[in-house]
């Protein structure tokens, strides 16, 4: 008898133990609110009532990149899985990012002014603050890249004409790239056993 009561017990518990998570309610995009930073890649965006806003974010400065409405994002985005009012992931390609919500919205990003957007210095500090935050390989590729900031920031002042610096920053970017090929190319005769 008091196996039957014991089994009874275990089987109430367990039915409402099911119930209990068929009642809890999944969070949708439609609920999410607030900022949310990508983790490992600093993205922030910003999803409010009418607008979806993503900001491109370095230690440097954070502005807008694209915004879409809050209909789309609700409605047009598959990719998008929601965790938790808190957590959101984004699938791209193989790749799935995870977002994490953020108390405030981060004090750099703002919208940019015209002066910074037409500003050699401030985007040459955008371009190379992107790569000191996101590059992994400076050091296993021997690049020093204060080197090479030091060295081009000195060739140009806000007043060099747009077509100059962006040759400039052409150079530096293949400054970049050659010391990635020699690498690769010293990697190659290694694997082959030459010098």
């Amino acid at each position: 008898m008091i196996k039957k009561v014991l089994l009874l017990l275990i089987t109430i518990t367990a039915i409402n133990c099911k119930n209990s998570e068929k009642q809890k309610t999944e969070t949708t995009k439609a609920e999410l609110n607030g900022f949310f930073e990508q983790q490992g890649e600093g993205q922030i965006v910003e999803i409010n009532d009418s607008l979806v806003t993503s900001f491109y974010s370095s230690s440097f400065n954070c502005f807008p990149e694209w915004k879409i409405s809050r209909d789309y994002f609700n409605t047009q985005t598959p990719t998008i899985k929601v965790i938790d009012e808190n957590t959101f992931t984004n699938q791209e390609g193989y790749t799935i990012f995870t977002y994490k919500k953020l108390e405030k919205k981060p004090t750099s990003c703002t919208e940019l002014t015209e002066e910074e957007i037409n500003s050699n210095t401030y985007n040459f500090e955008t371009l190379w603050h992107t790569f000191n935050d996101q590059y992994a390989f400076f050091k296993e590729r021997n690049i020093d890249w204060n080197m090479l900031k030091n060295k081009y920031q000195s060739q140009f002042t806000d007043q060099t004409p747009p077509f100059e610096f962006y040759l400039l920053l052409e150079k530096l970017y293949w400054n970049l790239m050659m010391n990635i090929q020699t690498l690769k190319s010293q990697m190659i005769l290694m694997k082959n056993g030459t010098n």
